[in-house]
């Protein structure tokens, strides 16, 4: 989120979706984007 204020613009992230299941996300990240095993941690 970016908010215009008279002393700037800063920038808020929320990174709380990134710290879900890390390790889960970790194991998806090692297979190529599209592949079969990447879509088995993806859809089941």
């Amino acid at each position: 989120m970016l908010i215009d204020t008279v002393d700037g613009i800063p920038v808020i992230t929320d990174d709380r979706v990134d710290r879900t299941a890390r390790a889960e996300r970790d194991e998806a990240d090692r297979h190529p984007f599209g592949s079969a095993e990447k879509q088995a941690f993806c859809c089941g």
